[in-house]
């Protein structure tokens, strides 16, 4: 599963300015940023399944609206079987929390939510 293929995905149902792994220096205040991490050991019963981790952080100068947004991505992943992300068909997906996570405010008084989303694919 490739960052890019998720920052696209995520665009069709929660439209917002995505980047990928990291907030750049130059970016507006409101905006997302996507990482696509190793997540669970990859089963070794089933070749081809893996288990990766999706972590989606929302960072907006309003609160209710990172919020919003946040929620957005929650529900889009929670509890989402059977699709697929480009060539990675998604068995489910579920968030690793009840809610999205507040994280707080960046440097620039800029509130910061994290989504994380547990997957089990075959790429």
């Amino acid at each position: 599963m490739k960052v890019v293929d998720v920052i696209n995905y995520l665009n069709q149902y929660v439209p917002f300015k995505y980047f990928a792994n990291e907030f750049p220096e130059s970016a507006k205040d409101d905006c997302g940023v996507v990482r696509v991490e190793g997540g669970d050991a990859p089963d070794i019963y089933s070749v081809g399944i893996k288990s990766p981790s999706i972590q989606v952080l929302i960072r907006h100068k309003n609160v209710e609206q990172a919020e919003s947004i946040a929620k957005q991505v929650w529900e889009l992943f929670h509890a989402n079987e059977h699709y697929s992300i480009a060539s990675t068909y998604v068995f489910l997906s579920r968030c690793d929390q009840s809610e999205p996570v507040y994280v707080g405010l960046d440097k620039n008084n800029r509130a910061v939510y994290s989504v994380n989303i547990s997957c089990k694919v075959r790429e």
